[in-house]
């Protein structure tokens, strides 16, 4: 590739077809995160639901509220969009959408297989902002930062 001012470079690029995540805050202010080995870090993290857009004509929303089922087994009505963003540019195209179900989805547990475990944890969203609490156990390869 060449950059702007004319030099080149050569980059890899992760191309993909975008993703939607969804943030599923409750009534009493509890958040559902699922809990997933990611093999790049070597360990769990909490996430919020998330899923690629790998249904050709699926509408956002809808994916959305897919992910939420398939995800942590909730249930949500509708599913508002919060914000867009980019990933992280510096290597992939990935444009992901963040929902919020703006009614309290409903929770009927399931079981969701060995490597994906439901985790509700936290009082309030803060704590989950901050992600300090609830971790069984944090990546062994760790941020610089």
């Amino acid at each position: 590739m060449r950059d702007p001012d004319g030099a080149s470079h050569q980059r890899d690029v992760v191309r993909h077809p975008g993703a939607v995540s969804v943030l599923p805050l409750h009534d009493d202010g509890t958040v559902t995160l699922v809990r997933q080995y990611r093999v790049a870090l070597d360990g769990d993290l909490l996430e919020i639901p998330a899923g690629k857009a790998d249904v050709a004509g699926e509408a956002a929303a809808d994916l959305a509220r897919r992910e939420l089922a398939e995800e942590v087994g909730l249930s949500a009505a509708s599913c508002e969009r919060l914000v867009g963003f980019f990933l992280s540019p510096g290597y992939t195209d990935e444009w992901q959408r963040r929902f919020w179900p703006p009614a309290s989805p409903r929770y009927p547990p399931r079981p969701m297989g060995p490597r994906r475990t439901t985790w509700r944890c936290w009082p309030d969203l803060d704590e989950a902002l901050d992600g300090t609490r609830c971790l069984p156990s944090t990546p062994r390869r760790r941020s610089p930062c």
